[in-house]
C-alpha cells in the first residue's frame, strides 16, 4: 500500500511540475487528497473562493 501512496504522489508532483512550467504560479494551483476520513475538498473550497473573488 505505501508503494501505490508514493507513486501517487509522484504522478500529482509531475502534474505540478507541468504546470509550473507552463507558467502557472503555485498559489494558483489547488489539490485534495483523498482520505477514507475526510468528506471535506478543501482545495476544491478554495479555488472556487478564488474563481468568485475578483483579483
Amino acid at each position: 500500500m505505501e508503494h501505490n501512496l508514493h507513486a501517487g504522489s509522484q504522478v500529482l508532483d509531475l502534474q505540478i511540475d507541468a504546470l509550473m512550467a507552463e507558467g502557472i504560479e503555485e498559489n494558483h494551483i489547488y489539490q485534495d487528497h483523498a482520505s477514507g476520513k475526510q468528506d471535506g475538498r478543501p482545495g476544491l473550497d478554495a479555488c472556487l473562493k478564488a474563481l468568485r473573488t475578483p483579483e
